[in-house]
């Protein structure tokens, strides 16, 4: 971790606030291991059925981000730019100033609430704050929302787009990530806590990914995020550290078979 130290530093970020029930909720309704139901529940939905789009919200992104788009047009670029520094986020503009996307997530906590930035704020708490998910599936919704109430920083990659070659979002390949892993049959022979972390983890993988482009250093980067999210939850450091390592390194697999490949044909890496 001391490697990251100065990093750390850009990419820390201010959780967002969640009460003792959002908490208890997210842990008996997404998190809970030995949970019957809820194992096959998420071991079984194919969440690729939400493709490119992400899974469904009441407030969706691109609602947001065309409302984002509507009120920044009546300010100054220094005064929108000022606005995304408090927000915590770097938009993401077409060649027409329209808001596509936007990486990051999202801090509540520094706007005004009266005047341009009040506007933003009312459009950020109902995005994050006070969204839902309506698949139409009641159990799957509740599973879901559990989620995103407990860890609202989950709603930043709920739409977001990952570069052209892939066919997914952020949200539906994180999700179908899960639901591999937790369909492996190896998977139930894991301790309570393995479970926990491994499930964590896989949540916040990818949740600092920058979008439209290939990101080399999203596992740094979601590591760091993963740190300052988790530490709301107050497990002890051993979990928080193992999170911490699994994101970090999610990606080492690669990086080894590369170094492999390129040792047979006589390079060194």
């Amino acid at each position: 971790m001391d490697k990251l130290l100065v990093k750390s530093l850009k990419y820390a970020i201010n959780p967002t606030q969640i009460t003792k029930e959002n908490k208890k909720n997210m842990m008996t309704g997404f998190f809970a291991n030995n949970d019957k139901s809820l194992d096959k529940l998420l071991s079984t939905t194919d969440f690729r059925q939400f493709g490119k789009q992400g899974l469904p919200l009441s407030y969706p992104r691109k609602a947001f981000l065309n409302d984002l788009t509507e009120v920044f047009a009546r300010v100054s670029k220094y005064k929108k730019d000022e606005i995304a520094q408090k927000l915590g986020v770097s938009f993401i503009e077409d060649g027409y100033n329209k808001i596509i996307g936007y990486d990051g997530i999202i801090d509540l906590t520094n706007l005004a609430s009266d005047g341009v930035e009040g506007e933003v704020l009312s459009l950020a708490n109902r995005f994050i704050k006070e969204n839902s998910i309506i698949t139409g599936d009641k159990k799957l919704d509740n599973a879901l929302n559990s989620l995103i109430e407990g860890m609202p920083e989950f709603i930043n990659v709920i739409g977001k787009q990952q570069h052209v070659t892939q066919t997914l979002s952020v949200d539906a390949y994180i999700l179908s990530v899960l639901q591999f892993t937790m369909a492996n049959k190896d998977y139930v022979k894991l301790s309570d806590e393995d479970k926990t972390c491994l499930k964590f983890a896989i949540v916040l993988h990818d949740i600092a990914k920058s979008e439209g482009i290939i990101d080399k250093q999203h596992p740094d980067n979601s590591a760091l995020f993963a740190k300052n999210i988790m530490e709301k939850y107050q497990f002890s450091k051993e979990i928080n550290d193992r999170i911490f390592e699994i994101v970090k390194n999610h990606h080492w697999l690669e990086k080894f078979f590369v170094c492999i490949e390129a040792r047979k044909t006589g390079a060194c890496c």
